[in-house]
């Protein structure tokens, strides 16, 4: 097995160990109980209308290159989120790509540039709700220059995306030191180009892409809103729209499928810095955790049995699939 992937189900194994260490077990299993089974339903339904607003995003992407309809990007979206939820490594974007690149003929890079396409407006999104947030609340200040390292980061990374070209000399360098890696290097600096040029292709539509991805996350954030008042957590809806970023932020650790551990880690973070109770924390991530898990895996198994697509033939592809994709198309 892979060792970054070993290393990532450590870290998610410390995390999980060390915070069922600092909260009252039973406390957060009765808290979870409460919620109650009916309004669990509604909320793993009102989740699934976000996964709408996903494909239609990713149908507007891929727009410039070819046709697809919104069937079909709703269930090969749904299928990505559902390998990433049980299978180590983001392999759902590569699977994305995959079945895409299959069923419409394209080529696998540039099937691929538009998903790496489509988590950058995921990110672009939340650096949005992560400015108005800071804005709009009072956010202690050890927390906030938390945060900015990995806004700083993700900042950076936009930039690389719109203009890579700027930064060919930081490749040159990073292969200088570490040759084995050239070809990775040339494939990011690939991806990245090719994602650019549907991004800029794309100037009629990017205003709806980004509605589109605001309503998106908007609905992540209701989720995250609607639980809290549910579990009678004083959570205002800007307060709701920082912890959606924290999540966010959280997921870019590598970890264990469907970032177990780390969503967590995130919640009772962002609830010490506000002064709020860890067990409430770990209840509503839980909660949160399930609602998204539960609602991923039925969607997923639905679309992947409406394209004709097995787990089994899921599960052989994985990062090889990149490796092909650099030596050729």
């Amino acid at each position: 097995m892979n060792k970054k992937i070993v290393l990532s189900w450590i870290l998610s194994l410390i995390l999980v160990v060390i915070i069922i260490s600092i909260i009252d077990v039973q406390k957060v299993i009765k808290e979870i109980s409460e919620i109650g089974i009916i309004n669990f339903i509604l909320l793993c339904v009102f989740y699934s209308v976000g996964y709408l607003f996903r494909a239609m995003r990713w149908k507007t992407i891929l727009k410039p290159i070819t046709k697809i309809s919104l069937k079909d990007s709703f269930f090969i979206t749904n299928t990505g989120f559902f390998v990433n939820a049980v299978l180590p490594a983001r392999a759902g974007e590569i699977a994305r790509a995959y079945i895409l690149s299959k069923k419409k003929n394209l080529g696998k890079i540039k099937s691929f540039s538009t998903v790496i396409l489509d988590r950058v407006i995921d990110g672009i999104t939340l650096f949005l709700f992560f400015f108005v947030s800071v804005m709009l609340i009072q956010v202690p200040e050890k927390f906030k220059t938390m945060l900015l390292v990995p806004a700083v980061i993700f900042l950076f990374a936009l930039i690389f995306f719109l203009k890579p070209e700027k930064f060919r000399f930081l490749g040159k360098i990073f292969t200088g030191f570490f040759p084995s890696v050239e070809g990775k290097i040339k494939y990011v600096f690939h991806e990245m180009k090719e994602a650019g040029n549907i991004f800029y292709s794309e100037k009629k539509q990017v205003f709806l892409v980004i509605f589109y991805s605001i309503l998106v996350w908007t609905i992540e954030a209701l989720l995250f809103y609607f639980t809290a008042q549910l579990m009678g957590i004083e959570l205002s809806l800007f307060m709701v729209f920082l912890l959606i970023v924290v999540t966010g932020f959280a997921a870019m650790i590598p970890s264990a499928p469907n970032y177990v551990g780390t969503f967590e880690a995130a919640f009772v973070v962002f609830f010490i810095a506000f002064g709020l109770n860890e067990n409430l924390a770990i209840s509503m991530a839980i909660t949160v955790h399930l609602v998204e898990t539960i609602t991923i895996l039925i969607l997923g198994l639905i679309s992947m049995k409406s394209i004709g697509l097995s787990f089994k033939e899921i599960s052989k592809i994985n990062f090889m699939e990149i490796k092909n994709i650099i030596k050729g198309d």
